[in-house]
């Protein structure tokens, strides 16, 4: 579906009337160059939408990580907070990434085996021009899907392949950012607690070739999965026919192989390599915390890892976003030199 026929009124913050407890509106935003990358995922607060929840982090080339969390209302037509957002300059076309505050600099031991405390903050700064590199993928509801998946719970899903230019300022640096990334905009219910596991990822070539895919689980709803191929100005409907599941909160295995099934039959085969990245955790329905909440063993724990990605002899760059319930997951036991001794439940 391409980006003309969406409402551009749906490019901003729904002022509509919300009557379930559990809607939210959401968004996730990835961006690499390679070397740098910038998660960044906010939602309205459950009981107040006039707040929203916003997790960011930013992956350097030495493997360290900054993340931050924030809590507040937004600014006119922002969504986030006023140093915390993303803003829509042309519907479907080109958004501003902003953030300046403080972030941790978390370890592995920090993210992989507990929720963050807080702690010491290294000034960041922020600030990305986004442009859409594809039309707007609308991954709408298939006959035979549940009818809590995508016809109630995720009618409104919009996804898009981006690229962005701008500077990250990190811990007394300045960095001149070129990325590849991806969007992904949603309204409805949601509740963390019924995903058993969860995938999606999306990958850019410099063929040009890009792609967008997840799958899962959840109870009620079953198993589910959709995939399309960017080509051009068209949007290639396909079937992810083969995905990776985490084994623990390392995101485990690292390395894994995908599989998209086009409608004429053609195959895109992948081999994806697990990166850099950050770990959260779902606390209540839909909001989302810094770390791995290993405790709370019916709450969802996302591993969002940037990666590069091989098919037909081509090396892109993407992102890697895997999760599943705490019950399911191993745990890794970190030595005194910060080096996984072993994984233990």
């Amino acid at each position: 579906m391409s980006s003309q026929t969406l409402d551009p009124v749906d490019s901003y913050p729904y002022k509509g009337i919300v009557t379930s407890p559990l809607w939210a509106e959401a968004q996730q935003w990835n961006f690499t160059d390679g070397e740098y990358g910038i998660i960044y995922h906010l939602a309205t607060l459950s009981g107040d939408r006039q707040l929203s929840h916003n997790v960011i982090a930013v992956t350097c080339p030495d493997g360290s990580v900054y993340a931050a969390k924030v809590v507040g209302p937004a600014v006119g037509e922002r969504f986030g907070t006023d140093f915390c957002y993303s803003e829509t300059k042309d519907p479907y076309r080109e958004w501003e990434i902003g953030f300046h505050g403080g972030m941790r600099l978390i370890s592995e031991e920090e993210k992989e085996t507990g929720l963050l405390r807080d702690g010491q903050n290294f000034p960041v700064k922020i600030k990305l021009n986004v442009r859409a590199a594809s039309p707007v993928w609308v991954p709408g509801p298939r006959e035979g899907d549940s009818e809590s998946l995508l016809r109630k719970t995720w009618k409104f899903h919009h996804e898009q392949a981006l690229t962005a230019t701008g500077t990250i300022e990190v811990a007394g640096k300045s960095v001149e950012f070129s990325a590849i990334g991806h969007r992904d905009h949603s309204r409805g219910e949601r509740n963390s607690q019924k995903t058993i596991h969860g995938f999606w990822v999306n990958a850019t070539f410099p063929s040009g070739l890009k792609f967008a895919c997840f799958a899962g689980e959840q109870n009620p709803g079953g198993e589910f999965e959709r995939a399309a191929v960017y080509e051009g100005d068209q949007i290639l409907e396909a079937r992810l026919d083969k995905w990776s599941k985490i084994v623990d909160t390392h995101a485990e295995p690292r390395a894994f192989e995908l599989r998209l099934v086009l409608q004429n039959g053609k195959e895109l085969n992948v081999n994806a390599k697990c990166t850099r990245g950050m770990n959260w955790s779902a606390v209540g329905t839909s909001e989302w915390a810094l770390g791995s909440n290993v405790e709370a063993s019916n709450q969802y724990i996302y591993t969002q890892y940037f990666g590069e990605f091989e098919c037909n002899g081509e090396i892109g760059q993407g992102f890697v976003d895997r999760g599943a319930r705490a019950s399911l997951l191993n745990v890794p036991i970190f030595d005194d030199f910060g080096s996984i001794a072993r994984c233990n439940r």
